[in-house]
């Protein structure tokens, strides 16, 4: 996708297109606060590690096996809940497990932040710790990131008292740098 306006002519560079993410995924711009970067970001180990793989036009193999194993219906995407749900009132939907697309469990999660804390006891609510505790801020990021919980989800799990908590705190845990690195720990812990 990233190439498309180079191969439709429409532009000759995109670090300057006016309408690519491709200036904020490999760090030319700062990205605005309402695109999210780092589940991007976090697949490679540099943002020219990032522009090197796009501008090689290398296929994604992932990304081919993804679309190769739709069922009729195309592939359902969610968490392993939301597909055995799906799978119990759509019989004829038979999901098949998609290669190379990892299937995190928000359990898996907590509990990975939990060790990169240095804590497994640790609670992550709201009310045992506020808003602004980094192993909550990165918990209510990932889980939020890689099982696709709504917010309402998110707000029950943690204790918020609002889905505009929960925006809010997702706006600060990405706006945290301390959080990246750590970050960077916790997918180790689960991949």
């Amino acid at each position: 996708i990233e190439l498309n306006p180079l191969s439709a002519g429409v532009c000759n560079d995109l670090d300057t297109y006016e309408w690519s993410t491709f200036k904020y995924y490999t760090g030319i711009q700062r990205p605005p606060s309402w695109l999210a970067t780092r589940h991007l970001r976090s697949r490679f180990d540099s943002p020219g590690d990032y522009r090197s793989f796009v501008l090689s036009g290398a296929p994604d193999n992932a990304l081919e096996r993804f679309y190769s194993t739709a069922n009729r219906f195309g592939t359902v995407i969610g968490n392993s809940d939301f597909v055995a749900k799906l799978e119990a009132n759509e019989p004829e939907l038979a999901v098949k497990p998609v290669a190379g697309i990892p299937d995190f469990q928000l359990a898996d999660i907590e509990q990975a932040v939990q060790r990169v804390f240095g804590d497994p006891g640790m609670e992550l609510s709201v009310a045992r710790t506020g808003p602004k505790h980094l192993p909550l801020l990165l918990a209510l990021q990932l889980v939020q990131e890689l099982t696709f919980a709504s917010l309402d989800e998110l707000a029950c799990r943690y204790g918020f008292s609002s889905t505009r908590a929960v925006s809010a705190a997702l706006t600060k845990a990405r706006n945290t740098a301390a959080l990246d690195s750590l970050r960077r720990a916790v997918i180790d812990e689960i991949s």
